[in-house]
This record gives structure tokens, sequence and C-alpha cells, in this order.
């Protein structure tokens, strides 16, 4: 942490004081640099995290913690103590950004699984076995298309599908019904 020793002898003071809107501000300007620094060493140990902000999640965490400490009986006993706090706030707000940047994913007719992000693979695999139990034929025609790279002229011939059309709107509806399944799921985590 960089910061000289009188700020961090008086971080612990300015936790006191942050019940007041200047004592938070005054809070906020002493400790942004290290939720930055948290932040940054944080997400640059994670690998598909490259579009998160460092300032996107330091805001997130500051806005959790400003809740924390206005909260009546909410007391930090040390600038430890609050750090640690700190610490695991940023963890949800890093957390909470991913999920949001999945969640903006949609399964289109340009999907690649290579490129997806794991959380994303595991939620369209799930999604598939549910849907293969209702819909097997348009499944295994995602299947070939999407992870075996199948064209559609070899995705009609290996599975007699009658026409172009029809193979099109079994992939869409594919497609469609694993953008609902994985929007249900992710409004039960929330």
């Amino acid at each position: 942490m960089e910061q000289d020793d009188r700020t961090l002898a008086g971080i612990t003071e300015m936790i006191r004081k942050a019940k007041t809107q200047d004592g938070l501000n005054e809070l906020f300007e002493s400790i942004y640099p290290n939720l930055r620094n948290l932040a940054k060493g944080n997400l640059s140990r994670m690998s598909d995290v490259n579009q998160i902000g460092v300032t996107e999640v330091v805001h997130d965490a500051f806005l959790e913690l400003k809740k924390v400490l206005e909260r009546e009986g909410v007391d930090f006993e040390n600038r430890k103590r609050f750090y640690s706090y700190a610490g695991m706030v940023m963890r949800h707000a890093i957390c909470k950004q991913r999920r949001h940047k999945i969640e903006t994913i949609d399964i289109d007719e340009n999907f690649d699984h290579t490129t997806a992000p794991n959380e994303l693979l595991q939620n369209v695999n799930e999604a598939l076995d549910l849907l293969s139990k209702r819909y097997p034929r348009a499944c295994q025609a995602f299947d070939l298309r999407y992870f075996a790279g199948y064209e559609l002229d070899e995705i009609l011939s290996s599975m007699e599908y009658k026409s172009v059309s029809t193979l099109k709107a079994d992939l869409a509806a594919v497609r469609s019904m694993l953008n609902r399944e994985m929007g249900l799921k992710r409004k039960a985590q929330d």
C-alpha cells in the first residue's frame, strides 16, 4: 500500500468518522489508491476478465463499503479489519462484474465455443442437456454446427434434414431456447 505513515495512521480515525458525508468523502479520497491497487492486482491474476474495468470494480466495492459504514452499530476496530472486509467486498464486486459481462453474451449464429468464457460454456452445456431431452434433433444439429464445426450442408446430409430453412429454423430455436434458459438461470442466481 503506497500511502505515507500519516495517512495510514489516520485511516482508522477516518473510518470512525465515515458516518457523515464529509467523513465518507475524506475516507474515499484516502483509500481510493489502495482499493484501486487491490482491484488491479486481483484482475491481473484472472485470465478471462479483460473487459472488466478497475474503476467499475472499485466504485462497486466502495458503494458496498459505504452501505456498511452507514449502518448503525457497524464499526471496524482498525485499518486491518477494514481492509480485510474491503478485500471481501472487492471479491464480490469482481464476481458481480464478471457475471454481468457473461450475462451480456448471447448465443447467436456466430457463437464460437473456443472463445467463450468458461462460465458461459458451463451454462450452455447444462441448458443443452435439458433441452436435448425435449428437442433431440435440434440440439444434435446445434452440437454439430457449433461444437463439431459442421457446415450446414454437412448437417443436412448427415441428419437427413429436408431443407436448409428447416435446419436454420431448428438452430435458431435452440439458440433462442438457450438464451432463455440461461436468462432464467441468471435471474435465479440474483
